[in-house]
């Protein structure tokens, strides 16, 4: 199973970021307060064949919460989110190059089950984060 974590390693993006809101993103829709963040990654250095897309998972990592799951193509290397301020967030990023579309990592139960909270072998990017509160000029 080492071998098949490492491989996986090669598949890992590079330089994360999450980029806290800027001027004019904080939105006030229909009763729901969010806040707007910028996701950005740099492609894997040495992914394990043809990268083919990306899915983003970014969820609340608690029982019914809502989750919102984004296929994004190899090209593009961003996204843009909107969340609710005051929460703790999980986000996933996972590579899908020829070798994980073959089940060749044997990571399908790991990727689809919310019961595996801890990323111990490396086969996605994980980042744990907290959104920041609303400006107290809207008096929330």
């Amino acid at each position: 199973m080492y071998f098949l974590g490492f491989l996986a390693s090669l598949d890992l993006v590079r330089n994360v970021e999450l980029i806290t809101p800027i001027d004019n993103s904080v939105r006030l829709t229909a009763d729901m307060k969010t806040v707007d963040y910028r996701i950005s990654w740099l492609e894997p250095l040495s992914p394990n064949g043809l990268v083919y897309f990306y899915t983003i998972h970014i969820d609340q990592y608690t029982q019914n919460a809502p989750k919102n799951e984004r296929c994004i193509g190899d090209n593009k290397l961003s996204i843009n989110v909107s969340l609710l301020p005051r929460t703790n967030y999980r986000l996933r990023i996972i590579t899908y190059t020829i070798a994980r579309l073959n089940h060749e990592y044997g990571d399908y139960k790991q990727l689809s089950d919310d019961s595996y909270i801890l990323n111990t072998t490396n086969l996605y990017y994980q980042l744990y984060f907290t959104t920041i509160d609303l400006p107290s000029k809207f008096g929330f």
